[in-house]
Parts: structure tokens; C-alpha cells; sequence
């Protein structure tokens, strides 16, 4: 019970970091925050679907839904420099959670895996 809670604030924390990244990502100082906030974030959950991978789904939801075309006809993400570094932030983040999971049956901790 208390593992799924966690999906419950870990996911809606990665859709607040990737909204916070989308809305900020233009200034220098804002994509360097975000970029920092996604890896130490990442970097400190635990190993689990329920840890780093719920965090990255939120993010990456967030980020995938803002380079969608917006009804007046332009992007919430721009094609310069720093909107290909947010989503390479994306995606090496992505990458690190599914690499870096668990495989099943070498923790000592069976519980964790149900």
C-alpha cells in the first residue's frame, strides 16, 4: 500500500518538474535549474518502477505534451538550443531510470517487487 502512494507523489512531482522546465526552459538560468533539479531528483530516488521511472514518466509526459503544436499555430517549445537541450535532459534522464532498474529477483528485498 505504501509503494503505490508513493507513484502518487512521485509522479505528480515529475509532471510539476517538466511543467516548471516547459514554462522556463527560454532562460539560461531556468534550464540549468531544471536540468539540475530532473538529475539530482533522479539520482536520489530509489531504483525502483515506483522511484526514478515514475518521476522520469512524469517529466517526460509533461515535456512530450509541450512540443505538441498549440491550437494558435505556434510551439510552447522553441527548436533552438535550449529547447533540444530540454528534451536531450529528457531523454538521458528516461534512459538512466529504465538502465538502472532492478532486475527482478536480486533484492534481498522481495517485498519491493509485488
Amino acid at each position: 500500500m505504501a509503494l503505490k502512494l508513493l507513484v502518487f507523489l512521485t509522479y505528480p512531482a515529475g509532471v510539476f518538474t517538466g511543467l516548471s522546465m516547459v514554462l522556463w526552459h527560454s532562460r539560461w538560468w531556468g534550464l540549468t535549474l531544471a536540468v539540475a533539479a530532473i538529475t539530482c531528483t533522479v539520482v536520489a530516488l530509489p531504483r525502483q518502477w515506483w522511484g526514478r521511472l515514475a518521476f522520469v514518466a512524469g517529466v517526460a509526459t509533461t515535456v512530450g505534451l509541450a512540443f505538441g503544436r498549440r491550437p494558435e499555430g505556434d510551439w510552447a517549445v522553441g527548436e533552438g538550443v535550449h529547447g533540444w537541450v530540454m528534451l536531450g535532459a529528457v531523454m538521458v534522464a528516461t534512459a538512466f531510470a529504465v538502465a538502472t532498474l532492478p532486475v527482478r529477483g536480486t533484492s534481498s528485498d522481495h517485498r519491493l517487487h509485488a
